[in-house]
């Protein structure tokens, strides 16, 4: 394993080595984008998030990141490196836009709608993008999970971020500077501190986690899945008791050219960024219907805690390194239009319903 950047932390709480996609969406994003397959204005072809030459997060990107199929060049032109992330201090107060760079920024809460592709799941519901028929996804649904927590503070969850870089909005407000590029390799502002929260609230149940904060997107996008592949086999070899990765993200939805949408709710009195949990059911996962299983429970456990805090689970024909571990799932937390502070309360919120969960299963095994 590579140590050469960024730090992680043992179960023991130490730094160790100095080491190394809701019915909302539509179309490509900031503009249509010819070299997605089925992309472009007016394709049916859905993917959360804009297009990566407009530099952000995007399901487009990232699915086709990991799926089986090769990328076209055109795409592969597109993927280009992005801008380096800029660290800033997060102002105290929403900064003045000059009127040319002005975009307008919505908050909703997003939830699921009865169709062929979408049906409700325990407490929760899932999308369906994927060609698998309905009744093969409900019976693998109807399979026992195979997690089997001790809970006795061995290192049994890793918590990773294949794109760490991911940031958000740094005031709540109603409009947003459209030159944002929403990456920072400020650990304090991006989603290792996301991260940070879910690992401090699974610390506080005693639960053993092994957080790893490297930044696989920074300085190169391209690739990230493979670095971070790497890393989590080296993990899964050192922790062989591992149950749960969960790879850390924040979602990136664009309306139109200018307009990007936050998905929130309120919880405790507080708002939250809303989460998405994607799964992957490329062939080279091989049982996608274990990671289905764990991201479903994961989900209802969410949702029947915390109503509105979840999206429909995202069902895909991606891959997002599944193939490493059946407990692998996948969390969005909010977009790039949420608040850090949004993202932090839901991560929390998370962290303490896991740590619970968790040791129901050890108790009931």
């Amino acid at each position: 394993m590579d140590w050469t950047a960024g730090r992680f932390r043992t179960a023991a709480g130490t730094a160790a080595g100095a080491a190394d996609g809701d019915n909302t969406h539509t179309g490509c994003g900031r503009r249509a984008c010819p070299a997605l397959p089925g992309g472009g204005s007016g394709s049916g072809r859905i993917f959360a998030g804009y297009c990566p030459a407009g530099r952000g997060c995007c399901h487009a990107r990232r699915h086709l990141e990991h799926s089986d199929a090769a990328l076209p060049g055109a795409l592969l032109q597109c993927l280009a490196k992005p801008d380096p992330p800029q660290q800033k201090p997060a102002p105290t107060k929403p900064p003045e836009i000059p009127q040319e760079y002005r975009g307008t920024l919505l908050s909703e809460t997003m939830v699921g709608s009865p169709s062929a592709v979408c049906w409700q799941i325990g407490t929760g519901w899932l999308r369906n993008y994927t060609e698998i028929p309905r009744a093969r996804i409900e019976a693998e649904l109807q399979k026992p999970l195979e997690i089997a927590p001790k809970a006795d503070g061995r290192v049994e969850v890793l918590i990773m971020h294949t794109h760490a870089t991911e940031s958000y909005e740094d005031c709540d407000a109603a409009q947003y500077d459209t030159r944002n590029t929403w990456r920072s390799t400020d650990n304090n502002r991006n989603m290792v501190a996301v991260g940070n929260a879910i690992e401090e609230e699974l610390r506080k149940a005693g639960i053993g986690v092994v957080h790893d904060t490297q930044q696989f997107d920074y300085p190169s996008y391209n690739g990230s899945y493979d670095r971070a592949a790497a890393v989590v086999r080296d993990y899964l070899t050192q922790y062989p008791e591992i149950q749960l990765v969960l790879d850390i993200h924040r979602d990136g939805i664009q309306r139109d050219a200018t307009t990007i949408v936050k998905p929130a709710t309120e919880i405790d009195g507080k708002p939250a960024a809303q989460i998405m949990i994607l799964c992957g059911s490329a062939p080279s996962v091989g049982d996608w219907g274990e990671n289905l299983r764990t991201a479903a429970a994961v989900q209802n456990l969410l949702e029947s805690r915390y109503p509105t805090l979840t999206r429909p689970l995202y069902f895909s024909t991606g891959r997002y390194n599944m193939d490493l571990s059946g407990g692998t799932i996948l969390l969005e937390i909010g977009s790039q239009a949420n608040t850090l502070e949004e993202a932090l309360h839901a991560a929390r919120l998370a962290g303490q319903a896991l740590g619970d969960w968790l040791h129901t299963l050890a108790g009931s095994a």
